[in-house]
């Protein structure tokens, strides 16, 4: 029980707001994305050009496709990805690069999906 508490604990500290050198604070942002794969080749073509631009506007994968267990509601679409930026605008950011528009012209013609981006916990 310990051992579940302490790891919680250290993922708690890692979602709260964390200062910047001028004493200001920053909260994490997260893209929710959903994807129902149509063309699982093309779909491949995205991610390989998807990731670079992610780490290139700091972000980290969280949830990349992992196995979905319904608590409530319907499935949600086939594919589940979760990302974590420093900010909200370091991921409006990456969405809006020239790089990642080029990557989400790939996955529109792969997948039918839907994304959003949400305030982590300050």
């Amino acid at each position: 029980m310990l051992r579940a508490d302490a790891s919680i604990a250290r993922r708690s500290t890692s979602l709260a707001a964390k200062p910047t050198s001028k004493g200001q604070c920053t909260m994490a942002a997260y893209v929710i994305y959903n994807a129902d794969v149509t063309d699982p080749e093309q779909y491949e073509l995205y991610k390989a050009q998807a990731a670079p631009m992610v780490a290139a506007h700091g972000g980290t994968y969280i949830v990349r496709g992992g196995e979905i267990d319904v608590l409530e509601g319907g499935t949600p679409l086939g594919r589940t990805v979760v990302v974590e930026f420093p900010t909200m605008e370091a991921a409006r950011g990456w969405y809006d690069s020239a790089g990642y528009r080029a990557a989400r012209e790939l996955r529109e013609n792969a997948a039918t999906a839907a994304a959003y981006i949400v305030d982590g916990v300050g």
